[in-house]
């Protein structure tokens, strides 16, 4: 175990720490170390660190995701097929870590209106009136005036990008609608999820989902102390204890294809369950809140990008044709 404790176990300062720390402390005991055994010793580590001790804490919650197994020669309805159940997912609200962001210091960072970025190749500091756009150019759908001729439209942020503007534009209608007199603002939603091991020893691993708003800059949000970002969910992994059932069941061993059906089915089922009535009714017709400069908004969540690496893709967007009937 001192390989775990020591960052450089085998270095003449990791010996000298297991000698002098351990072995000749006076409380250390021989016999305790009889029945020692490593294999034995790291798959207790990892079963405790896989192993949340007590409840979530404040905002989060634990649930279990329903999964049915499909099987290619066993053709059923999909209602009819023997279901199991995934422990061990833990989630927080799609509303929460809005309302913490609208809330908190990181407020001052946000815009709340977006815009459109331009430049002028041919402008001149020292001549800043030379060229004088018309104040009376028409306004497009947007809102905006038409690009003159000449200038270029930069991109480079969320909040200045075309279809950010078209939401906002979209959201100020629908705040009209609900006959709201608050000012409507986006909250574009950025997830983005990794599967990683824990540790350099043993297998734990996790499966965390991270989420950030656009409505910040890219360099903040790229920044780890700046602390723009935030957990959502931890996904479940599938256990090995399907496969057993599996044959069980259908007297087969589970086919590759069919477990990577059900990781796609997982993180799917997963979603489902976080995108509840609460946050659907936000999504589609908006929530007033107060901001942290004491200003009521009427916020829209917007589900606006989501980032995985390549196996993870090929898990969210695996498509196998499966006969459930």
């Amino acid at each position: 175990m001192w390989r775990n404790l020591d960052p450089n176990p085998n270095s003449d300062d990791g010996q000298n720490n297991l000698v002098h720390g351990v072995i000749l402390d006076p409380e250390y005991n021989v016999e305790d170390m009889k029945k020692y055994d490593a294999k034995r010793a790291n798959t207790c580590l990892d079963d405790f660190d896989a192993t949340p001790v007590g409840e979530p804490p404040n905002g989060w919650q634990t649930a279990t995701v329903k999964l049915k197994l499909p099987c290619p020669k066993n053709q059923t309805l999909e209602g009819d097929a023997p279901e199991v159940e995934i422990p061990g997912l833990f989630y927080r609200s799609l509303l929460d870590p809005i309302k913490e962001t609208l809330q908190g210091p990181a407020f001052q960072y946000c815009h709340t209106t977006p815009f459109s970025l331009r430049r002028d190749p041919s402008y001149d500091p020292t001549r800043p009136d030379a060229s004088v756009d018309d104040a009376d150019a028409p306004l497009d759908e947007n809102g905006l005036p038409s690009l003159p001729t000449g200038h270029e439209e930069l991109y480079g942020e969320v909040y200045t990008t075309v279809e950010m503007l078209q939401a906002h534009q979209k959201a100020r209608e629908l705040a009209i609608d609900a006959e709201s007199q608050s000012e409507a603002m986006v909250f574009p939603l950025m997830y983005q999820s990794d599967a990683t091991h824990l540790t350099t020893f043993g297998d734990a691993s996790a499966w965390p989902l991270y989420g950030w708003s656009g409505n910040h800059s890219k360099a903040l949000r790229g920044k780890p102390t700046a602390n723009m970002g935030w957990h959502q969910a931890y996904f479940p992994s599938i256990p090995d204890w399907v496969d057993d059932t599996y044959h069980e069941i259908f007297g087969i061993y589970m086919p590759t294809y069919v477990r990577t059906h059900l990781k796609r089915e997982l993180m799917h089922a997963v979603w489902d369950l976080m995108l509840d009535d609460e946050f659907m009714k936000a999504y589609r017709e908006g929530f007033e809140f107060e901001c942290h400069d004491k200003t009521v908004r009427r916020i829209y969540p917007w589900l606006y990008t989501y980032g995985a690496d390549y196996p993870e893709k090929y898990y969210v967007l695996y498509v196998h044709l499966f006969s459930w009937y």
